[in-house]
């Protein structure tokens, strides 16, 4: 006998989602990167990509919301 799970997956996205994540990061990315290079100040791009994962990648969790990104970068 098969127990066949019903459940739905926890996140489900579609291509669209996937293409304006994919392009945010890259725009995110791609900018800090213009900016390292102009200013000759080293940012830290780990970091910032962790960052850009969390707020293009999964928008809606609570690790992903402005105070918690900003104030990640600031610390």
């Amino acid at each position: 006998m098969k127990f066949i799970s019903k459940e739905k997956s926890p996140l489900k996205v579609n291509f669209h989602f996937s293409l304006f994540s994919g392009i945010g990061g890259f725009l995110a990315i791609a900018s800090i990167s213009l900016l390292t290079k102009e200013t000759a100040i080293p940012f830290i791009m780990a970091l910032f990509g962790a960052s850009c994962v969390l707020a293009f990648g999964v928008p809606d969790s609570p690790l992903s919301q402005p105070r918690n990104i900003i104030g990640g970068q600031v610390i």
